[in-house]
């Protein structure tokens, strides 16, 4: 019997301005008769989410045969990051190539990374910036996951929160494709000189993830499906939540989750 949905992802899973009531977790596990676990954060990577929802597995296994997991992933932009002045003190936190260009901090804040990044960008940006790195870390994260569920057996379904970090191969090209208007952002093909993270960007791997189980909301993420709904001048699924779901958005997902939930374990 199943009794806890436990959920991670972004804002976009934890809710933002108007809170959890606003996301698809809270009305899924509603409607669903679970209790809610969501340990999702604003702002966070796809290694963070994986390791955040897998510590919890492994530190609670007695309740593996009483869980379902969903996950909204976010952009694949996001790298988890460990910083120290102090070798006695780490701290993480999340970076994205925007942050290089335009950080988000205060120049008043000079202790925190994002400034010690954004002063060095010319020499840091090759390495936190490498889209092929990027996408491999995202892979791997949604495939630790899935083999964890399969292997105990717990129902899941995956889906993404702001774009698709889906990668399609061309003759000669390998690119990401925007689910609205359809452009194709390039990226570097692989060759015999890529290191191991291009072993995980080939045709077998997307397979394996973008399953039945790895959902979509009318071919959209949840970012894009807002994003049409706002072109089709329809606002009560974000209005007062800045680009995000509001309540009345967080149950129509919902409805697309419990659908498809339905439909894969009856």
């Amino acid at each position: 019997m199943k009794k806890y949905l436990i959920v991670c992802g972004d804002s976009f899973t934890k809710g933002h301005k108007l809170g959890e009531k606003s996301t698809w977790a809270y009305h899924t596990a509603n409607k669903l008769g679970f209790e809610l676990i969501n340990l999702a954060e604003n702002g966070q990577s796809n290694e963070w989410i994986s390791s955040t929802i897998l510590n919890y597995l492994y530190k609670n296994e007695d309740k593996l045969n009483e869980v379902v997991v969903m996950i909204g992933w976010t952009d694949f932009m996001r790298k988890l990051v460990s910083y120290s002045t102090d070798f006695s003190k780490h701290q993480t936190f999340t970076l994205t190539s925007n942050d290089l260009i335009n950080p988000y901090h205060s120049d008043n804040d000079e202790e925190h990374p994002i400034n010690y990044i954004f002063k060095n960008k010319e020499i840091l940006y090759p390495i936190f910036g490498w889209e092929p790195e990027l996408i491999y870390k995202t892979y791997l994260s949604i495939l630790h996951i899935k083999t964890f569920c399969e292997k105990n057996s717990i129902p899941y379904l995956f889906f993404e929160s702001i774009n698709c970090n889906k990668v399609y191969f061309g003759k000669e090209t390998i690119f990401l494709e925007d689910g609205i208007t359809k452009l194709k952002h390039e990226l570097p093909y692989p060759t015999e000189d890529n290191n191991v993270m291009y072993d995980y960007i080939n045709q077998q791997i997307i397979d394996k993830i973008y399953d039945e189980k790895f959902i979509n909301f009318d071919g959209l993420t949840i970012n894009e499906w807002i994003q049409i709904q706002q072109e089709n001048d329809i606002k009560i699924f974000e209005e007062g939540s800045d680009g995000h779901t509001n309540i009345e958005g967080g149950k129509k997902i919902s409805e697309f989750i419990i659908k498809n939930y339905i439909k894969i374990y009856n």
